[in-house]
């Protein structure tokens, strides 16, 4: 059992390390956009309350 699974974790790691180029680029792209969005949502925020 304890060996299977680690077989299969070994195999799943080389598939998810074999992994193409533009999926870890499109991750990295949206996980910029959420940054970019909760940053600028702060700003608003920050603004607003400033006017008030």
């Amino acid at each position: 059992m304890g060996k299977n699974k680690f077989d299969f974790y070994i195999r799943h790691n080389r598939e998810a390390t074999s992994t193409p180029f533009w999926q870890i680029y499109r991750l990295a792209i949206v996980t910029g956009t959420f940054a970019y969005i909760t940053r600028m949502a702060t700003n608003i925020c920050c603004a607003f309350l400033a006017i008030l």
